[in-house]
């Protein structure tokens, strides 16, 4: 198929960024339940933008009953060639750190800023019009094309979960949500809470998801100008009113708890300096550190996928109890048997327990099967770059839920992506590219002769 570039670009692409910018103001990260909102108000919302969205285009529309997911659908066949996109995203943090507010999204400079210009909201809506622009210039697919909204991505998978029970799994697919050129593997991911003791008097709460290190962490219940005093030694970014001191860390993605700082840690560090005698705190102080990598007792595990690392993304400690909520990335071909009976052994001696949340199994798609090949090919294509090969990465996403599937985009720059961050962000210019991408990858998997 012959397309259109300068009609893409003048009419297409304008109509998606602001679409884009449409959605990004739905505050759709996990809340409260309730009677009509399966995942909360903003996450019902944002479905119900998408499925309009949807249907204004000319696709057909299916929505759950029970609002746990939806999809848009273009063709007939019996096979399904899937798009697995998520609505959902992480909750923004501390609003004083956004250089714009995360839900008003703004272009500045050629950059689009906003919670979900990225992560997934952004690549999500490109595909719709990259799938628009196919239906109004004649394109027939030779099987279904279906755009699956996930709304849980960021929390417990259920959604998606769900999809996969009531509608069964598609032929194949791809999801945008991961990095260009492609991602033929993932690693294995588990979020589980290491559970503690109470305390008598120290109190914190620090981070408010698995997969984003602890962006600001409030302690009580301590020697208040000891533990700032300690806390500045470390140049921490550190606070005290009203007898509660708040840590300000820096977000960072659960894949890559490396590149940012850890609040929830540093408070649990300082409190292991005033010799503050609680079974969480020595574990972190003597063990965890902010080795994100324990290679000392997992550095053998490493693979083609990368290294075990470990993220605490939640640490509450109260009288009652107390919890570090981990993600961890488990290396590709390593059992999660292997990793559980290792950190059991390491937390035994401070009378630690683990309680495990939630598991999505590792990807592995080999890189001779047909997708790998025919997106590699059009990658190559569109950006010219023929040397880009497919890689493997620490991040999970929907890819792992279906067989035949891979993350395809819609980051060009790894070192340089903001998903999960602050001032969350991407190139106009790099979405306009990804539509080239993704137009064409579209036409071509709609329609294989065959598909192995």
């Amino acid at each position: 198929m012959e397309f259109n570039e300068k009609l893409l670009k003048d009419t297409y692409f304008p109509q998606a960024i602001s679409k884009i910018k449409e959605i990004v103001k739905i505050k759709s990260f996990a809340q409260t339940p309730t009677k009509d909102a399966t995942y909360g108000i903003g996450v019902a919302e944002v479905l119900t933008f998408a499925m309009d969205l949807g249907k204004s285009l000319g696709f057909k529309a299916v929505r759950n009953p029970k609002g746990k997911y939806g999809y848009l659908e273009f063709g007939e066949g019996e096979e399904i060639f899937a798009i697995l996109g998520h609505l959902d995203v992480v909750p923004p943090g501390n609003l004083d750190e956004w250089k714009i507010p995360p839900f008003s999204p703004e272009i500045i400079d050629g950059i689009l800023y906003g919670r979900g210009v990225l992560d997934d909201k952004g690549p999500t809506i490109i595909i719709l019009y990259c799938l628009k622009y196919l239906k109004d210039h004649g394109y027939v697919p030779t099987r279904r094309i279906r755009v699956i909204f996930g709304l849980t991505e960021e929390t417990t998978w259920d959604s998606i979960n769900t999809y996969m029970k009531q509608e069964g799994s598609p032929t194949f697919g791809f999801t945008p949500d991961g990095m260009f050129p492609l991602v033929y593997a993932e690693k294995g991911i588990i979020d589980l809470d290491i559970i503690g003791t109470g305390h008598n008097t120290l109190n914190i709460n620090a981070g408010d998801a698995y997969n984003v290190t602890c962006s600001t962490s409030t302690i009580s219940g301590v020697d208040v100008d000891n533990f700032v005093k300690l806390g500045k030694n470390k140049k921490y970014r550190i606070e005290n009113k009203d007898k509660q001191v708040t840590i300000h860390g820096t977000p960072a993605h659960g894949s890559r708890p490396s590149e940012g700082v850890n609040a929830g840690l540093q408070s649990l560090l300082i409190c292991h300096e005033l010799n503050i005698k609680h079974n969480l705190v020595q574990f972190v102080g003597e063990i965890l550190h902010e080795d994100t990598a324990l290679t000392k007792y997992f550095g053998d595990l490493d693979d083609e996928s990368g290294s075990f690392t470990i993220n605490v993304g939640i640490v509450n400690i109260d009288k009652k109890s107390s919890m570090l909520g981990c993600n961890i990335r488990i290396p590709v071909k390593t059992d999660l048997v292997v990793v559980i009976k290792r950190l059991e052994a390491i937390l035994k001696p401070y009378d630690l327990t683990i309680k495990e949340q939630h598991y999505d199994k590792p990807l592995y798609m080999p890189q001779d099967s047909t997708i790998v090949v025919e997106l590699m090919k059009i990658y190559h294509e569109v950006t010219g770059d023929k040397k880009a090969v497919p890689i493997a990465i620490g991040g999970g996403t929907y890819a792992r839920a279906m067989d035949n599937c891979v993350a395809f985009g819609a980051i060009f720059d790894h070192l340089a992506s903001t998903e999960h961050q602050y001032n969350e962000s991407v190139k106009v210019d790099e979405l306009w590219k990804s539509m080239l991408i993704y137009v064409r990858a579209i036409s071509t998997l709609g329609m294989l002769d065959k598909f192995k």
